[in-house]
């Protein structure tokens, strides 16, 4: 069987989501080291971890009960086709695999797309990132549904016989493979498309270089995830090319393998960037965190939707400031929050000794 056999298969159904959840668990403490409340982002990828643990439960007990891992059974071989409880199993498990990943891929991507839109700005940048976030609820949901009804009402002749297929009007296997590499090259271009997303704006910020590259760096650990993706998607194209009953659990067992290293990287790549608060130990890591936060806050609090050339004066007030944001401002985190239109300054708040910042404050940026 290769790489995804048995044993290779339980490891990864275990350590990739537990991997997974320990991100998702270190990205809720960072929230509430910050003292700030839980935004639809996170909410997003705490259901995908959910999912992906799933997957995980799924995969293990399969290849526990050698229905996955495992040489296809002699029916499959020699073109009987007798079903069995094995294959049964097989089948309700890669139904299962894509009723999981469809909604935890698209949760993990608009989780991304929403937590770009809390520290980036300018009218361009919303209107892609709104109209990506559009396409990845439309493809979630359209595929999920597809998935469901494969055979449409008639649920047990997913994994029945295959004249129970062909009397629910089941994909036959042309079918499916269509629909597995469309599904699987559709993933690939929104996952290239939002990590590519950001990165114009990266290289406008007043930061040197190196701060350039390590915050690139951060937005681009996705692209382990995306490599998962691609090789995914190279095996649906292999597997349409092959007899497909000969190679039925071997495609199954190599399809979730690679799908759960896919997903769990993902949630991880999207809880990093949120990780500065618990770096304060490490002094130079931390320092890059916080002044990249602080550079991005800065410098896209009230962008238009292009940076012309030149000189540039911003200007922010309080509707400019996502209030649910700290900053980092002299040593500490600083809240700005909004207060009446009488009050003339923003008050911070933090437990060290209180600091007062003017209402409105003037940046000088150079583009």
């Amino acid at each position: 069987m290769g790489y995804a056999n048995q044993r290779s298969l339980i490891a990864v159904g275990v350590i990739f989501p537990s991997l997974a959840s320990l991100a998702v668990g270190s990205r809720l403490y960072a929230r509430r080291l910050l003292r700030v409340r839980l935004t639809p982002d996170d909410y997003m990828i705490f259901a995908a971890m959910l999912l992906v643990i799933g997957l995980g439960i799924a995969t293990t007990t399969g290849a526990a009960n050698d229905s996955l891992g495992t040489s296809s059974p002699p029916s499959y071989t020699d073109g009987t086709f007798e079903l069995t409880p094995q294959i049964a199993r097989a089948d309700q498990i890669q139904w299962a695999k894509g009723l999981l990943e469809k909604p935890a891929l698209a949760l993990i991507k608009l989780s991304i797309l929403i937590f770009y839109k809390g520290i980036f700005s300018g009218r361009c940048f919303n209107l892609t990132s709104t109209v990506l976030a559009g396409i990845v609820v439309v493809w979630g949901i359209a595929f999920f549904f597809t998935t469901l009804f494969r055979c449409r009402t008639g649920f047990s002749a997913i994994w029945g016989t295959l004249d129970e297929q062909r009397a629910n009007h089941c994909f036959n296997s042309t079918e499916a493979s269509a629909y597995s590499i469309i599904f699987a090259l559709s993933d690939f271009a929104t996952d290239v498309s939002i990590l590519c997303l950001p990165i114009p704006i990266i290289w406008r910020l007043d930061l040197s270089k190196s701060r350039k590259y390590a915050l690139a760096c951060i937005f681009f650990l996705g692209a382990t995830a995306i490599g998962a993706g691609a090789v995914r998607l190279g095996l649906y194209i292999y597997y349409s090319h092959q007899e497909v009953a000969s190679e039925k659990f071997g495609e199954i067992s190599a399809i979730i393998f690679w799908s759960i290293f896919e997903q769990s990287l993902a949630t991880m790549a999207a809880c990093i960037p949120t990780f500065g608060p618990l770096l304060q130990r490490w002094d130079k890591a931390s320092e890059l965190f916080r002044d990249i936060e602080t550079e991005i806050t800065l410098s896209t609090a009230s962008w238009p939707g292009t940076l012309s050339r030149g000189r540039s004066r911003t200007r922010y007030d309080e509707n400019s400031i996502n209030s649910d944001k700290p900053i980092w401002r002299n040593g500490v985190w600083t809240y700005f929050s909004r207060r009446s239109s009488s009050a003339s300054q923003h008050e911070t708040r933090h437990p060290t000794p209180e600091i007062m910042v003017q209402r409105d404050v003037s940046v000088e940026t150079y583009v």
